[in-house]
């Protein structure tokens, strides 16, 4: 039998902050706004009937995988 985790967004959005916080040069305020950018994106994919696993992977992909 295959044990599958349920996905949270919140914790990979926020997995998703730390690792790119972590990234030399990478200024607050650029983090903020790539998470801003992020979350927009993943809001409409949501609005259209995407799960919340789909959306997260489809803006990150979207955004260049940063």
């Amino acid at each position: 039998m295959e044990n599958q985790t349920r996905f949270n967004l919140t914790n990979a959005i926020a997995t998703w902050r730390q690792d790119l916080a972590a990234r030399p040069g990478m200024a607050p305020e650029r983090t903020r706004e790539l998470e801003s950018h992020l979350n927009e994106s993943i809001g409409v994919l949501k609005q259209r009937g995407l799960s919340d696993e789909e959306a997260f992977w489809v803006a990150y992909g979207r955004m260049g995988g940063e």
